[in-house]
């Protein structure tokens, strides 16, 4: 019986297309992450460039059937050169052969260079003059920024073999105001058609005193003593523990009321139209959020007073007071731990500031 069912579906096979014959996934492939492959597989050819046939889609907005038959295309070993060098050097890759042979280098367009700034005698003496630094001075910057594309550490390592005077800042800061004074005298000549408050060179200062600080910070934040690495983290769990004491009280004052608050002072209106019970009056739902209701039916247990008292018109009266007394000194509670968390965390503060003004 199994000999003729699978010899009748090898023959009905051969009478179908190859497109028409079920296939089945690749084992120990979910049917999910298999589909996904075969979906991206022209991301790969375009991200190079190439022009890649379209396949089927598998999301749940085009619901076209996918088609495998695809016939494989010829990759061939081919030189290319690259348009940004300048010695013809070749070298080999593999290539579609549909693909044009004398196409330029697909990675040639990240070859950016730096614009070279160049300025004459009289520009320099009318423009670029500084007191503190000499023509000779200006010219090796300029002419190490070009060849080390701006390289700073570089140029620094290379421009204090000849000028030892000079910090990495002040290079940086006399590079960028020539480079922006030779926009300016630029668009001045020929305007061009986006300002140049949109140009990055004057969008972003160079700050030679907030480098300077920024650099003094690091530097101290690198030098730290395993003691005061303790000490910061100290506070800044102390901070943590303000910071959430403070949600905490703010969630307790902001929590829901219920629907229909009672203020429990017994009269006329409060009671409505007809009889009611008195000891309806002590039961009454604070104006303070849930969470603080049990907080106080938690100081009544512990100050032993019965949860149901007998509701005589004095007692009732007594309750309720009670009761608000206990509200009010839950709250100074909260206010005087949240005063010494606050005066605890400005103490640490005040020691760092003294000890750093003790070491500088």
């Amino acid at each position: 019986g199994t000999f003729c069912a699978v010899y009748c579906k090898r023959h009905q096979n051969e009478g179908l297309l190859r497109s028409q014959i079920p296939k089945k996934n690749a084992e120990g492939v979910n049917r999910e992450v298999f589909e996904l492959r075969r979906d991206n597989e022209s991301e790969f050819g375009k991200a190079f460039g190439y022009s890649v046939e379209e396949k089927a889609s598998i999301s749940f907005i085009n619901k076209t059937k996918k088609s495998f038959d695809i016939k494989a295309e010829r990759w061939v070993k081919r030189g290319f050169k690259n348009s940004s060098r300048s010695d013809d050097l070749v070298l080999y890759h593999w290539d579609k052969e549909s693909t044009a042979e004398d196409r330029n280098y697909y990675f040639t367009k990240f070859d950016e260079k730096l614009t070279n700034i160049s300025y004459t005698q009289e520009e320099y003496e009318e423009h670029f003059t500084d007191t503190s630094w000499t023509k000779e001075q200006t010219d090796l910057l300029l002419e190490l920024a070009a060849r080390f594309d701006l390289r700073f550490i570089i140029i620094f390592d290379q421009f204090r073999n000849t000028y030892s005077d000079k910090t990495i800042e002040e290079l940086r800061e006399r590079y960028f105001a020539i480079a922006r004074k030779k926009l300016e005298l630029e668009s001045a000549s020929e305007p061009k058609t986006a300002p140049l408050s949109e140009n990055h060179l004057f969008r972003y200062k160079y700050n030679i005193e907030h480098e300077k600080k920024r650099k003094e910070q690091a530097e101290m934040l690198f030098h730290r003593s395993c003691e005061e690495i303790e000490e910061e983290k100290k506070l800044f769990n102390e901070y943590k523990r303000i910071e959430v004491f403070l949600k905490k009280q703010q969630s307790d004052d902001h929590d829901d009321l219920p629907a229909t608050p009672v203020t429990g002072r017994g009269g006329r209106r409060d009671r409505g139209s007809g009889a009611y019970v008195r000891s309806s009056r002590m039961q009454t739902p604070l104006s303070k959020g849930a969470t603080m209701m049990k907080k106080v039916d938690a100081a009544l247990d512990e100050f032993a007073v019965p949860k149901r008292p007998i509701p005589t018109a004095f007692i009732s009266k007594e309750y309720n007071e009670l009761r608000q007394d206990i509200v009010s000194l839950l709250e100074l509670q909260a206010l005087a731990k949240k005063k010494l968390f606050e005066l605890q965390f400005y103490k640490k503060q005040l020691e760092l500031v003294e000890k750093e003004e003790a070491q500088a």
